[in-house]
C-alpha cells in the first residue's frame, strides 16, 4: 500500500476551490481509513473490508474532477495507483480470509427475456 500523496500547492500562489479541497478530503480519509483498518489486529473483518474497497471504487471517479481542475496529471496518477493498490489490498485480504464467498458486493445482473417467466 502507497501512502496518498499530499496535495500539491495550486499554481500561480493562488487557493484550490471547495471542490479540489473537499474531492482531496474525502480521498485521503479513505486511504487512511484503509491503514487504520490494515494495521488494527482486529481489522480483519471481510466484510468491513470489502466495504472499504467498494467506498474507494465509488469514490475514485474524484480523480478525475481533480484533474479537470488542473490538478498536475502525475499528482492524479500517482493517487490513482496509492487507492487502485490499497482497494487490492483490502480485497485480496477480504477473500483470503473468506475465499470461498469471494467479494462480498459482486453483483450478477439478471437479463430476462421475453421467454424467461417471472
Amino acid at each position: 500500500m502507497i501512502d496518498f500523496p499530499a496535495l500539491h500547492p495550486c499554481p500561480n500562489g493562488q487557493i484550490w476551490n471547495g471542490n479540489v479541497v473537499q474531492a482531496y478530503d474525502i480521498l485521503s480519509s479513505l486511504s487512511s481509513r484503509a491503514r487504520i483498518l490494515l494495521d488494527r489486529e482486529d481489522g480483519e473483518d471481510p466484510l468491513r473490508l470489502n466495504i472499504l474497497a467498494r467506498e474507494i471504487d465509488d469514490n475514485s471517479p474524484l480523480l478525475e474532477g481533480m484533474g479537470a481542475e488542473g490538478l498536475r496529471q502525475d499528482w492524479v496518477l500517482e493517487a490513482a495507483i496509492s487507492l487502485a493498490l490499497t482497494r487490492d489490498t483490502l480485497v485480496g485480504l477480504a477473500n483470503s480470509l473468506n475465499p470461498e464467498n469471494g467479494l462480498v458486493f459482486k453483483i450478477h445482473p439478471c437479463q430476462p427475456s421475453i421467454d424467461t417467466p417471472i
